[in-house]
């Protein structure tokens, strides 16, 4: 083993230690959910061929972690390990990619900027949800196959070796994750336009061969689904508008995180002061001596180059594209370390840019460093969208007093039943979370006498009202966390149906705030309305709560109309945070005075108007509507 290669094991060994050790990787749900769907296929349930409850997202790594798990049991030790030997071998991948492509030298620098990476590639690759460590690893094949491809097309009259195995992994990357296509295409392109690849031959059917092959599992469960990959969330465009929006966000803010000069979820958080854009402009001047060796000499720059570019438009063209969890451009991880060994690697004493260009690396190590130190640790439980801290005292107590079927937020119900390797059944409310076990629901729904596991604030509001309706309840605390057990059967039931919790009556109060509406319309008209409602109380909001409209004629006698038309919540409005809610209104065809009520309500328990919350009342005229 040479100096260098001892080097690089070591500083990758030394940053994959400190962020374990420190607890500077979450633990959540996204990641029970791999392990759980492990388990399934370790103990016979079924061979799953999306992470559970989507259309995407190939199980490729359940079943990598399933015979994890028979080997060394299953837990979430044993599934960090073999999450950390993914990323061991992207790095090994990318050292492998930039050698054979651009020699040994280039690969000490490529990998090195893996070895001691910036705090998202370790993050994500560490954590995964399932298919994210599997896109880079795929994105290397890609490229090894796409220069292989190169390196038989001008000695091979029709290379087929090479082409079938890009049209595999091309297959497996459709199958496995949206994230994937981007390189696929950019790659098919490159070879299209150096005349690496004939459209039409023996060449083209093997990949297209390898990739039916590969995306079988694909084609056989969307053939029985109608075709629901097509209409995920991830596949959905942003539209023209959002992709310019979404491009103007990567430059400002995903590239600080992806480049290590910021955390992820956070564009404040950053690992020194005015560590973005100062690695950016370090990378830039690192990358500098490719200017010296443009594409026409070495047509495998053009490779990378076009893969980065469509990776960052493909990624900015996502309808769920997230600027400062840019999950969606993970795949560069495996592009932009080949081309800074190319760079650096064929610097020598002699070129003018060399000694620059390897300082300006080195600041980029340095970045990465401060990075990795800065980032927050996960030692405790904070709240339910933060449930990344250790789950040992709420699963001790839950043991201790014998409970194993709970309700719980997503965030704690599938770590509760990984981490407890299923001696513990919990699900979410479907009303409140999405529900991607649907055997644990009715599990816990068909249980005697589940608990209900809570974090604050939303268990001081569920006490509230089990205290203002006089319910029976018992009460214990493990952490953070409350536990609610001994329900009355009402109690339990109303959880069962409204799939949510109740509010007492303080969390009703909101604060309204009227942005448009009409003082006049015609009967039967549709128009637009639109508020900015606060959450003026101390509980959250989730879900099930919905703003609805009833008209009361005022210039004769008459009961309410309640409309149906409803707008369901953004998301969980906590409190003191406001959102904005614009829906159509269709007034009513007779003529006269009248007021709309517009109220808050949480479906099958209570309009907020009703408790203590306070309505928006607005006065209409209806004139006569044209009846021809």
């Amino acid at each position: 083993m040479t100096a260098a290669a001892l080097a690089l094991i070591l500083m990758f060994s030394g940053s994959v230690t400190w962020v374990l050790t420190t607890h500077r990787i979450p633990e959540t749900s996204d990641q029970a959910i791999v392990g759980l769907m492990a388990l399934d296929i370790l103990h016979g349930k079924g061979h799953p061929i999306f992470y559970y409850g989507s259309t995407y997202a190939g199980s490729l790594e359940a079943h990598y972690l399933a015979v994890v798990f028979r080997v060394f049991g299953g837990s979430m030790t044993t599934y960090r390990g073999a999450m950390v030997f993914l990323v061991f071998l992207i790095v090994l991948g990318v050292w492998e990619l930039t050698r054979r492509t651009f020699g040994a030298r280039a690969a000490f620098f490529g990998t090195a900027y893996l070895a001691l990476p910036p705090a998202f590639f370790l993050y994500k690759g560490t954590t995964s949800d399932g298919h994210y460590a599997s896109a880079q690893l795929i994105a290397l094949g890609l490229l090894s196959a796409a220069l292989w491809q190169k390196s038989r097309a001008s000695r091979v009259k029709a290379s087929v070796l090479p082409l079938s195995v890009f049209g595999l992994l091309a297959g497996i990357g459709l199958w496995v994750t949206p994230i994937s296509p981007p390189v696929v295409a950019a790659a098919l392109l490159w070879l299209l336009l150096c005349g690496y690849l004939k459209p039409f031959g023996a060449s083209a059917l093997a990949l297209g061969c390898g990739a039916i092959v590969g995306s079988g599992p694909w084609w056989y469960w969307n053939a029985g689904h109608r075709w629901m990959s097509l209409s995920s969330p991830d596949v959905g465009l942003a539209g023209g508008a959002g992709l310019l929006s979404n491009l103007g966000l990567v430059l400002r803010k995903s590239l600080a995180v992806l480049l290590g000069a910021s955390q992820p979820f956070s564009d404040r958080l950053m690992a020194y002061p005015g560590a973005w854009p100062i690695v950016g402009l370090l990378l830039l001047v690192a990358l500098a001596p490719l200017a010296a060796r443009p594409f026409r000499r070495d047509p495998r720059i053009l490779l990378f180059v076009l893969a980065g570019l469509f990776v960052l438009v493909a990624g900015a063209a996502s309808r769920r594209f997230a600027p400062t969890e840019p999950r969606f451009l993970v795949t560069l991880y495996a592009i932009l370390p080949p081309l800074i060994g190319c760079a650096l690697g064929r610097a020598t004493a002699h070129d003018r840019f060399s000694a620059i260009s390897r300082v300006a690396f080195v600041g980029i190590l340095a970045t990465h460093a401060a990075g990795l130190s800065g980032a927050r640790t996960h030692t405790t439980v904070v709240a339910d969208g933060e449930v990344t801290g250790s789950l040992n005292q709420l699963v001790s107590k839950l043991k201790a007093e014998r409970i194993d079927r709970i309700y719980a937020s997503y965030w704690t119900a599938y770590r509760v039943s990984f981490e407890t390797l299923e001696s513990i059944i919990a699900t979410p409310l479907r009303g409140e979370d999405i529900v991607r076990q649907e055997v644990y629901e009715r599990e816990v729904d068909g249980a005697v006498n589940p608990a209900l596991v809570l974090l604050s604030p939303r268990s001081n509001c569920f006490e509230d009202y089990l205290v203002e309706h006089r319910k029976r309840y018992r009460m214990t605390s493990a952490g953070a966390f409350s536990i609610f057990s001994d329900l009355e059967p009402g109690t339990l039931a109303l959880l069962r149906n409204v799939r949510s919790i109740p509010l007492p009556s303080v969390g009703h109060a909101a604060w309204w705030k009227t942005i448009r509406h009409p003082h006049t319309v015609a009967g039967g008209e549709t128009v637009q309305v639109s508020f900015e409602v606060t959450n003026a109380s101390p509980c959250s909001w989730m879900a099930p709560v919905h703003v609805g409209h009833r008209w009361t004629r005022t210039d004769i006698a008459g009961a309410p109309v309640e409309s149906p038309v409803r707008f369901f919540l953004p998301g969980r409005i906590e409190p003191g945070q406001s959102f904005r809610a614009e829906f159509p209104i269709r007034a009513p065809v007779e003529p006269g005075t009248y007021v709309v009520t517009y109220d808050l309500v949480q479906e099958m328990v209570a309009w907020f108007g009703n408790e203590t919350g306070t309505p928006n009342v607005m006065s209409v005229s209806v004139r006569p509507g044209n009846r021809s």
